[in-house]
């Protein structure tokens, strides 16, 4: 939908690298049967890092515990930030809540990207708390993002900005 989520989506890959993914799933999509049977088939979800935190996140639409039980890898959340509009990061929902507590309990550790996310994490999550690792965003560890025959550099003359919107 963006440019920015190719560029988490590429650096993530790289940063799995010799592990490559098998399957590609979006969050702006409720998951088939069919969906959840390749998930279970392979090591690990990945949740790729983007701003997608919010009061009411369920990982993809209508998602709950029910169908997150018949999920039996772990699923890691890796990157991902808090959606950043002031009044969708208030007070988690328990549907949320039961969410991140579920997909804790298969797992030592989550990434998250930035300090303002880990901070509203450990308000809603207390409990979770050392659980939650900032990493930042997957592509800060790209130094190859554009072009892959020029790295950045402090030298660089020309800089990209990709601004999400914030009211």
């Amino acid at each position: 939908v963006n440019i920015g989520d190719g560029f988490i989506l590429n650096s993530l890959a790289k940063l799995l690298l010799p592990s490559e993914y098998s399957f590609l799933f979006t969050s702006r999509q409720s998951l088939s049967e069919n969906d959840i049977r390749q998930i279970n088939s392979s090591k690990a979800l990945i949740l790729a890092g983007a701003n997608q935190l919010n009061d009411k996140y369920t990982i993809v639409p209508c998602m709950d515990t029910s169908i997150l039980d018949k999920i039996n890898i772990p699923i890691i959340p890796f990157g991902i930030g808090i959606h950043g509009i002031e009044n969708q990061n208030q007070r988690m929902s328990e549907a949320t809540k039961d969410i991140l507590r579920l997909i804790h309990e298969r797992i030592k550790f989550s990434s998250w990207r930035c300090p303002v996310t880990i901070e509203y994490l450990h308000n809603n999550l207390p409990e979770l708390a050392s659980k939650f690792l900032l990493t930042g965003c997957p592509v800060m560890y790209d130094d190859k993002l554009l072009d892959s025959s020029k790295v950045f550099s402090t030298q660089s003359q020309n800089i990209i900005v990709s601004v999400t919107e914030r009211l």
